[in-house]
């Protein structure tokens, strides 16, 4: 069973729409794959299918013709006794060679006639094969043969508006191709792909200007207004992109078209590249000419009918002159059309002469849109300038100069503006100076480089197309130099550095202190002023110095910074570490000269030295830095309380100063350490400590610290502990006793100090009793300080045991001193009654406990 589906797909609609036409290769014919061969018995059954098939397609409308065909040729196979799989193989071999054969003839003669063949021609070949060569094969072949496939062909324009004017004025001049008129006599070539380019040339835009101007300079002549004609109309195209190529082509195109019509390509290629057309491209416009139909010539009286429609009734009236006769319709309509043009230019000139030039160009204008080509009114157009633009303003941003506008009154349009600098005053015309822009539609230009410390004028004209420029506006007058850039001040406790980028054509910078006027020598990129103090602040103007067009030196107004010169970050001298509990430790440290304290804690040892100057970013990325607020104490000192993890903690203060740190000593602590169970107790200027002592210590560190004055630490083995104990002389004054343990390692600061604070000494009261010789039972009680003090209430107390009285309860109160200020040298007496008894004892305690002296008793005769 055959596919029926992709049959009719793949082999019927192609021969239906090839004219109902059976293909000629038999395997596609009968829907066989050449591939896959069948043997004899699947080949029949394969044909019989295919021809029961046919003969039910020739029932429809749409197959029957080739259905017929099939038929016919399947019946000449049979009677051929061609209808097996090895004829088929035959047929096809035979056909191949033959195509192939039929294929070479051809493309010799197509190779002596032209290098170069359209897709077009390849599809034609392989049609011309039925079949048999493939595109690829013959693509293959035409390059063996020296020919190249152009694919696409070149698109030929259409007549361009104003094409009658401009054969006509060539015909006139007695030249072929306008170029000739841009190019004058030289031997040059000139290609269209990808944009039109004269080799080794300008833009042609900028030809055809310089080729215009040259003829509008030159002694007139009969040819002068043709020539100038010719060039408008190449100037005006070259304004719309791609209008002046399509112009040129289509001209090239008309000069080459006569002889396309019955000479080989080859012929026609050669007298394109006698006109300047490069080879390669000769060769292409030459096919392109072949294989498009030609247009049918113009006649006469036509070219006066597209002048009149390209609007240009003069150019109509020159042709109508040149003819032998012309229908009367046509000569009214050109009269009709002239007379609308100089009604408007009469017209136009008498609102000049009234001072409305405005209103004259909108008559003008308006004419124009009638007859555009018309170049009277374009000239006189031209000749009336729009108003001048207002408001012009210019100013220095980004190292350019910036100009805006406004637009003037203008009625018609487009205007088009330019921007003209100058140094010694505002442009005059619109030809001095430097033209910076000419815009249309925007109110604003860039000049990207302005001249250096010059006084810069900007001067902004305006004109319509092709015309004369208006009166001048001009702006405020505008400097460009550029300040210092990126100023930078670092300071130190020793010196200001300070640092800049220069612009690149600056001369010289110059830097003045502006406290005391003086000028600091400095380079092109900065300066170091090495006179500051620290705490200092100093204040500098740097400026720009420039060398104008005109010469000499032209300063900037210059650029202020300051700077306060500081003193660098004080380490600390000494962290302690002071243990408050099992998870927590207070450390504390006095406050350095200079620099802000902060503590940062870390499992391991810093990677600096004590005192080592640091980066700001090297302390920050050690271990973490705590968070809590430190406390002054009332000793000046500065405590902060931190919990102890796990592990060893290293805690290190670090001072930060501006832009730097300093590193100060560590102190670490370990969470083990166990609590010693400090205490203390002052006796007089001594202080006795007592603690457990711990098991893994071999010594201890003891440090006293005074709230002030100088402290002191010493070292004490547990054998000196436990023989005498541990008693300190410390003076009368207030202070921190800690005591730290020294383990086998002697690693004092692997454990946390535990201190505990001790009051100072109350002040000292001696007393002593004696007896009154001559009066017994009397006893005199004498008070006396080696310093002043303020003596709180007393009372004597009597004992009559066997001791004396420790405390108030062992005896009896017999007498009470009032408080007084007692002064050295000024000892107080006074006189107690003391009751009989024997044994009998007198001493003095404080009336309430607490009171803060401490009374010593003398020995007497009591």
């Amino acid at each position: 069973m055959i596919d029926e589906a992709a049959y009719r797909r793949d082999v019927l609609d192609p021969a239906h729409a090839n004219g109902s036409t059976r293909p000629a290769d038999l395997f596609v014919r009968y829907g066989l794959d050449p591939r896959r061969p069948l043997d004899e018995p699947q080949f029949q059954q394969h044909v019989t299918d295919v021809e029961r098939y046919w003969r039910r397609i020739g029932r429809q409308k749409r197959y029957g013709r080739l259905a017929e065909s099939l038929l016919a040729g399947h019946r000449e196979l049979v009677d051929a006794g061609e209808l097996s799989w090895a004829a088929f193989v035959r047929h096809q071999e035979t056909r191949l060679a033959t195509a192939r054969r039929s294929l070479d003839r051809r493309l010799e003669n197509l190779a002596a006639s032209g290098p170069c063949v359209s897709a077009a021609t390849v599809a034609r070949l392989v049609a011309h094969t039925d079949g048999a060569c493939t595109a690829d094969y013959v693509a293959g072949r035409l390059a063996l043969a020296g020919l190249r496939v152009v694919d696409p062909l070149w698109a030929l324009p259409s007549a361009p508006p104003g094409h009658a004017l401009l054969r006509g004025h060539l015909r006139l001049l007695g030249v072929r191709f306008s170029l000739d008129l841009v190019l004058g006599a030289r031997e040059r070539e000139f290609r269209f792909r990808p944009g039109f380019q004269v080799d080794g040339s300008g833009p042609i835009s900028e030809l055809i200007r310089t080729a215009l101007e040259h003829n509008r300079r030159r002694a007139r002549d009969e040819r002068t207004p043709v020539v100038d004609g010719v060039l408008t109309l190449l100037e005006r195209a070259s304004r719309t992109p791609g209008a002046l190529d399509e112009l040129l082509l289509w001209e090239l195109a008309e000069v080459l078209r006569p002889l396309a019509e019955f000479m080989p390509t080859k012929e026609v290629a050669d007298e394109a590249t006698s006109l300047g057309l490069v080879r390669n491209e000769a060769e292409e416009l030459a096919l392109a000419l072949r294989e498009h139909r030609a247009e049918p010539v113009a006649r006469p009286q036509a070219e006066v009918e597209a002048a009149l429609a390209g609007g240009d009734p003069r150019a109509a009236r020159r042709l109508l002159d040149q003819l032998p006769e012309v229908e009367d319709e046509l000569r009214e309509r050109v009269e009709a059309a002239l007379a609308r043009v100089d009604e408007a230019l009469t017209r136009a000139g008498r609102l000049v002469d009234e001072g409305r030039s405005e209103e004259a160009a909108e008559v003008l204008s308006a004419a124009r849109r009638l007859a555009p080509a018309d170049e009277s009114l374009a000239g006189r157009l031209a000749a009336i300038a729009p108003p001048p633009a207002v408001g012009v303003v210019a100013g220095i941003e980004a190292g350019r100069a910036a100009v805006s506008w406004t637009s003037g009154a203008a009625r018609v349009g487009p205007v088009t503006y330019r921007v003209v600098r100058t140094l010694t005053g505002p442009a005059s015309s619109a030809s001095a100076g430097t033209v910076v822009a000419e815009v249309t539609g925007v109110n604003e230009a860039v000049d990207g480089t302005p001249p250096l410390a010059a006084d810069l004028y900007y001067t902004v004209f305006a004109r319509r197309e092709d015309g004369v420029w208006s009166a001048p506006s001009a702006a405020s007058e505008v400097r460009f130099a550029p300040e210092v850039a990126n100023v930078i001040a670092v300071a130190d406790e020793r010196s200001i550095r300070v640092s800049w980028l220069a612009h690149r054509d600056a001369v010289d910078i110059r830097v003045v202190r502006l406290g005391d006027g003086r000028t600091i020598p400095a380079g092109m990129n900065g300066f170091t002023d090495h006179e500051a103090r620290p705490g200092d602040t100093h204040r500098y103007r740097i400026q720009a110095v420039y060398t104008p067009p005109s010469g000499g030196r032209r300063l900037t107004p210059g650029v202020e910074v300051a700077a306060t010169s500081r003193e660098r970050p004080a380490p600390v001298s000494r962290l302690s570490a002071v243990r408050q509990g099992p998870d927590s430790v207070m450390l504390s440290w006095e406050r350095p000269r200079t620099g802000r304290v902060v503590i940062r804690a870390g499992r391991n040892a810093p990677p600096w030295r004590e005192g080592e100057a640091l980066r700001l970013g090297d302390a920050d990325r050690y271990g973490r830095e705590l968070p809590e607020s430190p406390q002054v104490t009332d000793d000046g000192r500065v405590t902060l309380t931190a919990a102890v993890e796990a592990g060893p903690v290293h805690f290190v203060a670090v001072t930060l100063g501006d832009g730097e740190a300093v590193a100060g000593p560590v102190a670490v602590v370990r969470a083990a350490d166990p609590e010693l169970g400090l205490t203390a107790r002052r006796v007089g200027d001594q202080v006795r400590l007592n603690w457990d002592w711990p098991q893994d210590a071999v010594a201890v560190e003891v440090t006293w610290s005074p709230y002030s004055g100088t402290g002191f630490v010493l070292e004490l083995t547990r054998r000196a502990f436990l023989a005498d104990g541990c008693a300190l002389s410390v003076g009368p004054g207030r202070g921190w006793a800690a005591v730290r343990v020294i383990r086998e390692d002697r690693a004092t600061y692997d454990s946390a100090q535990s201190a505990v604070q001790v009051p100072e000494a109350p002040p000292r009261v001696d007393f002593e009793f004696r007896r009154r010789v001559f009066r017994p039972g009397v006893a005199l009680l004498r008070l006396s300080a080696e310093r002043p003090v303020q003596v709180p209430e007393l009372i004597v107390v009597h004992g009559t045991g066997p001791t004396l009285p420790l405390r108030p309860s062992q005896g009896r109160i017999v007498h009470r001193v009032p408080p007084q200020l007692l002064n050295p040298g000024w000892p107080s007496e006074s006189e107690i009654m003391v009751p009989k008894s024997h044994p009998s004892w007198l001493v003095c305690f404080p009336a309430h406990p607490g009171d803060g002296v401490a009374l010593v008793r003398r020995p007497g005769n009591w």
